[in-house]
């Protein structure tokens, strides 16, 4: 009951082209109890659906028709640039790491992955909006 506890709140945009990937995906949020999980088949709608939604976590596949998860994540950071956006994909080459993390992508999650791998992105959600709550937090200046 503790997992559900800690993630059912969470709003969470998945956009996969895969079905078997995104039914995958479903699945296990489901199993840590995450109650709403919205989907996009490609890459057109998602910055859109992100503005309707709002949701807490984008789970973003690189390789998808229409727009690429590279648009896609700067249309996202345009419209909220503190957004929590995780790249999930099977081209996982050091290359697409390091050019989605330098673009603002807060992980890279690896397919083929499991479910602890996505477990902890989303602790590691948990954890930066904790630290970004914190009382008496120093924002600078």
């Amino acid at each position: 009951m503790t997992v559900i506890n800690r993630f059912g709140e969470l709003r969470i945009l998945l956009a996969e082209d895969s079905g078997m990937m995104l039914d995958l995906m479903k699945h296990l949020l489901a199993g840590f109890g995450c109650r709403e999980v919205h989907a996009e088949f490609n890459g057109e709608h998602v910055a859109e659906r992100y503005r309707d939604k709002r949701p807490d976590i984008v789970m973003l596949d690189i390789n998808m028709p229409k727009k690429n998860g590279f648009v896609v994540l700067a249309e996202i950071l345009a419209i909220n640039p503190q957004a929590f956006v995780v790249i999930v994909s099977g081209d996982g080459t050091g290359k697409n790491v390091q050019a989605a993390l330098q673009s603002g992508a807060r992980d890279f999650v690896v397919k083929p992955y499991k479910g602890s791998r996505i477990e902890a992105v989303l602790d590691k959600y948990l954890a930066a909006r904790q630290a970004a709550a914190a009382p008496g937090k120093d924002t600078g200046g």
